[in-house]
């Protein structure tokens, strides 16, 4: 559920941290005690309850979280919420925090390369290449990063930074990286590519949403959001072909490079894609004892005959959801709906 976080702030303090930021093309520069000091100088009255004229709102991502939410640090045009958010992300930058994080890499991208102001690109830039300790982390900015290689020049306020910071980023991953891990992500960009191409900030917005949904969701205490791309299902009509890729998109979104779980085999009916998403809830049922539910979020796809089918016999273990205009008997949520992931998350939440 989204909340908002009250946070006493003055703008003239940030800027005595300005220095740690400029270093972003240094591997091992971090003047992380300097910079936490500081910074908690400044977040110690978090959730104010008073008026003062310098309190902030920031919509949070998560009730036990104090990480922005995507959408606030896409839309917001605040630059001292935006300075707060960033300061937020850096003390919440915790290995319990790794599913949320996630979920900030392409709005931070989306700053570091076309924010109009220098500041925030090389805050959320610095931000950025400290987040990126894991593989995981690296594939997400190696997909994002090959999209914005592809786009015209007008679209960043600032073309020199822009360029500065999209090119040592790019350099960073690839030497963190194998070959074979960079070239997967890197070609997997064309996804993004077809989705962010809308030309109207409506469009583009809408296109956000979509974008790595899996992330922009939060699992509650008693369920866990499985969201399932089917736009490569649209022309298979074969029963079992649906149900062998239904049981592979469930699991890649749980682990995309399948370092921990087998790749589900031999699907061939809806009786075994259920038995294989109960053996993945008893998964994560190891991680959370009180995980409870699986919901299937479909999207890019409208509802066909045969898909129905197979989601008959998934419906009475699974909660189930649709993000189409199209007609059909579970949860809908309407594709041009604003804020999209927070709707979802509320549903999720009401899960419980």
């Amino acid at each position: 559920m989204l909340n908002k976080v009250l946070v006493r702030f003055n703008y003239s303090y940030f800027n005595s941290i300005n220095g740690c930021f400029y270093d972003i093309l240094s591997s091992d520069y971090r003047d992380s005690s300097r910079f936490d000091y500081l910074v908690l100088l400044h977040l110690q009255n978090i959730l104010a309850d008073d008026g003062e004229n310098n309190l902030i709102t920031i919509n949070r991502i998560h009730e036990d979280s104090y990480l922005p939410s995507p959408d606030f640090l896409i839309s917001c045009q605040d630059k001292d919420a935006l300075a707060v958010s960033l300061c937020l992300i850096w003390l919440n930058n915790k290995k319990e925090n790794e599913i949320l994080l996630l979920s900030l890499i392409e709005p931070l991208v989306y700053l570091a390369l076309e924010s109009k102001d220098k500041d925030i690109q090389l805050h959320s830039a610095y931000i950025l290449r400290m987040l990126l300790v894991n593989l995981k982390f690296l594939k997400e900015v190696i997909k994002i990063l090959n999209f914005y290689r592809n786009q015209d020049d007008s679209k960043f306020p600032n073309l020199d930074i822009s360029f500065v910071i999209r090119e040592s980023l790019l350099g960073y991953c690839s030497y963190h990286m194998s070959y074979q891990d960079f070239y997967t992500a890197w070609n997997s960009s064309n996804e993004i590519e077809k989705k962010q191409s809308g030309s109207t900030p409506q469009t583009q917005k809408l296109d956000r949403q979509f974008f790595n949904l899996q992330n922009q969701l939060t699992p509650t205490d008693t369920t866990y959001p499985l969201c399932l791309n089917l736009s490569s299902l649209q022309n298979l009509n074969d029963r079992s072909e649906l149900c062998q890729e239904l049981a592979n998109l469930s699991y890649e979104a749980i682990d995309p490079s399948f370092d921990t779980l087998e790749i589900p085999e031999n699907v061939q009916n809806s009786a075994q894609l259920k038995t294989k998403l109960l053996h993945l809830r008893k998964y994560l049922k190891t991680k959370n004892p009180n995980l409870k539910n699986l919901a299937l979020i479909l999207h890019d796809s409208d509802p066909t005959p045969e898909l129905l089918q197979i989601l008959n016999v998934l419906q009475s273990s699974f909660s189930i959801a649709w993000i189409t205009d199209r007609p059909h008997p579970y949860r809908s949520f309407l594709p041009t709906a604003e804020n999209l992931p927070k709707l979802i998350q509320t549903w999720l939440t009401d899960l419980n």
